[in-house]
């Protein structure tokens, strides 16, 4: 499916000069790299590099790399449970729809905002209540 990025080319080289952009905004939110839960699936590493620090750490470093690099969408889908709640962090929830499809009904997929309602904070809040 072709995505709209606005004619952007996110996760590819051609993001280079605003990479360092991000990171300074990022390293005003994300001061200290936060060791993530097993459960977190990287979609920017190589799932054999999962155990080293880039992937095991949310860090300003970690979204760097997946500004800039290709995402490994069925790698991640490989490797989720079938009967997992899957959260997508993200600006929409542009990958819901498709996850729903691929894991089936025994999977619980919930997007954290949606651009098309018009109250983000109920449709938060019922995605958490879910």
């Amino acid at each position: 499916k072709l995505v709209n990025t606005a004619n952007h080319a996110f996760h590819s080289k051609y993001v280079d000069e605003a990479t360092p952009i991000l990171r300074d905004f990022l390293e005003q939110i994300i001061r200290e790299p936060k060791l993530r839960s097993n459960k977190w699936l990287s979609s920017s590493c190589k799932k054999s590099e999962w155990d080293k620090p880039l992937s095991k750490y949310n860090s300003v470093d970690y979204h760097c790399n997946n500004f800039r690099n290709p995402v490994l969408f069925k790698q991640v889908l490989e490797n989720i449970p079938k009967n997992a709640i899957i959260i997508e962090v993200g600006p929409h929830g542009l990958l819901t729809s498709i996850l729903k499809r691929e894991m089936g009904p025994d999977a619980t997929c919930l997007s954290l905002v949606n651009k098309n309602v018009e109250d983000n904070l109920q449709f938060l809040l019922t995605n958490v209540g879910k």
